[in-house]
């Protein structure tokens, strides 16, 4: 189960507050909400409800619904309900006991989103029109990652994404190992032939699995040996090379080669939480924290993850264009960092929608 509290709910919710008035209507004051002088419109919670059901999720965890007054100060309201004397989508004052409209929170906990109690966070935002994702979790219980499956109503086709960490226990990729046995098409990250850099990260990752990390392995899936076809729509290790040189600064090239031997050698003799931190959280929305990082290193984004993720897109549209219409299951195996930009290619280019969300094995137990 995901366990948020109460108080990051809040937050969440007070996120999606956009009020924005048109003639003599008043919109998104507390979600997607429609407030006219008649008494007419409708509440927040209906419109989040009935978004749950169109992505075929039926089941609430935990509501919580806020507004904020022309002083900006928010108040937290009773979850919400119908009283009779209650006008829909109404904002309420200071004191009002009758519940208070739902405004969209951004958790799995919250049931205005489309997920259930024991499924990842599928997070609403921005009146319910914006799915949020929670791709991997790291709690006070170790690191898990959440396999997406993602479908558009119109067509059989369907991908499920497999979010990777590359240094995991050996359950983790045995479970994945077995999810993708059931696939029809494996598309899976790859880097061909050799590369420097790559050859540094492979000797961290493999320090990481010795002394106190002897219990994890470097990830080991032969997909080739799964039985369905793979695909691999990933990068030469020599073009990689040459784009590291292009893209990426001198200072911060020897930062990367000098960074990689001392995180090894502290994860074998401090422990896998050296590695097993809490900013290997991933949500297809990255944290402040996360951008502020993606803004110093652009040119490492670019070529290790925005220009990748190119390629990969370009990949599956083709198997979308050729195979929309058959009932077949695409596995995605990518590295973690790769699954937002993946996830938003097919939302926004093909809408699809994340309609099912699983955690599997543990990558890691604290």
């Amino acid at each position: 189960m995901i366990v948020r509290s109460n108080r990051d709910l809040i937050l969440a919710a007070s996120e999606t507050l956009d009020p924005h008035v048109a003639g003599d209507r008043l919109f998104g004051d507390v979600g997607p909400v429609l407030t006219t002088p008649s008494g007419t419109g409708f509440c927040a919670e209906r419109s989040a409800i009935a978004e749950m059901v169109t992505a075929g999720e039926y089941r609430i965890e935990r509501i919580v619904a806020v507004w904020r007054d022309d002083s900006a100060r928010l108040y937290v309201r009773p979850v919400p309900g119908v009283h009779p004397s209650d006008r829909p989508g109404q904002p309420r004052h200071r004191g009002d006991p009758r519940p208070g409209p739902l405004c969209i929170a951004a958790r799995a906990t919250a049931g205005s989103c489309p997920a259930t109690a024991t499924r990842p966070g599928l997070k609403q935002a921005r009146g319910a029109t914006i799915c949020r994702v929670q791709i991997i979790e790291v709690s006070v219980s170790g690191v898990r990652s959440a396999a997406l499956q993602l479908r558009r109503p119109e067509t059989s086709l369907r991908f499920t994404m497999y979010p990777m960490i590359h240094v995991g226990l050996p359950s983790f990729y045995a479970d994945v190992a077995t999810r993708l046995r059931d696939c029809d098409l494996i598309v899976a990250e790859g880097i061909k032939g050799p590369s420097e850099l790559t050859a540094a990260i492979q000797t961290m990752y493999e320090q990481s699995t010795r002394g106190r990390g002897s219990s994890m392995v470097v990830q080991n899936i032969d997909y080739d040996s799964l039985g369905p076809p793979v695909i691999y729509p990933d990068i030469t290790g020599a073009d990689l090379d040459r784009s590291i040189r292009d893209h990426i600064s001198l200072s911060d090239r020897l930062l990367m080669r000098a960074a990689s031997p001392v995180v090894g050698l502290l994860s074998r003799f401090v422990g896998p939480e050296v590695l097993m931190n809490p900013f290997l959280t991933v949500d297809d929305l990255p944290t402040a924290e996360q951008q502020a990082i993606d803004d110093r290193f652009e040119g490492d984004r670019k070529v290790f993850v925005d220009d990748r993720d190119a390629m990969v897109n370009q990949a599956l549209s083709r198997i979308y264009e050729q195979h929309r219409m058959d009932a077949m299951a695409v596995g995605v195996i990518y590295g973690a960092a790769h699954v937002p930009g993946i996830f938003r290619f097919l939302s926004r280019t093909y809408r699809y929608r994340a309609v099912r969300a699983e955690w599997m094995t543990p990558v890691f137990t604290f």
